[in-house]
C-alpha cells in the first residue's frame, strides 16, 4: 500500500494506491475529466487543502465514527484523517443508493484498517 499526494497544502489531501501505485480514486477522478462535476469536486479538495473539510453539509459530511466523504454534484469521494492535518482519500464513486452507500463505507472502513496496520508495521510506501 502507498499513499500519492493528491493536493498539497496546510491540509494535504493523499489517495491511498497499490503497491504498483495505481489508485482508485484517482483512476475515479480521471473518468470524471472534463465534466463540470470534475472541476466541482476538484474545487472541494482545493479548498479542504487549504482550509480544511468544509463545513457545508452539502460539500462534505461524516459518514460513520472515522469515514467521511466529500460531495459535488452526484461525485463522492470517500475520506478519513490520519495526524498532521492529513486527510487520506480511500476511493471515489458515483452518488450511491442508500444499501450500497452501507457497503461503500465498510470499503472505506476496510482501506483504513489495512492503511493503519501497514503504517503501524512501517510498510506503507
Amino acid at each position: 500500500m502507498k499513499l500519492l499526494e493528491v493536493l498539497p497544502g496546510p491540509w494535504t489531501i493523499m489517495a491511498i494506491a497499490d503497491d504498483r501505485g495505481d489508485s482508485d480514486l484517482l483512476d475515479y477522478l480521471a473518468s470524471k475529466e472534463g465534466t463540470d462535476e470534475f472541476e466541482d469536486i476538484m474545487s472541494v479538495l482545493s479548498s479542504a487543502a487549504e482550509h480544511g473539510p468544509p463545513p457545508n453539509k452539502r460539500k462534505c459530511r461524516k459518514l460513520s465514527s472515522d469515514i467521511w466523504e466529500f460531495k459535488a454534484g452526484l461525485i463522492r469521494v470517500f475520506f478519513f484523517f490520519d495526524k498532521g492535518k492529513i486527510i487520506v482519500c480511500t476511493h471515489g464513486v458515483d452518488k450511491p443508493k442508500p444499501r450500497v452507500l452501507q457497503r461503500q463505507i465498510g470499503r472505506a472502513e476496510s482501506i483504513r484498517g489495512k492503511y493503519l496496520v501497514a503504517k503501524r508495521n512501517g510498510t506503507l510506501g
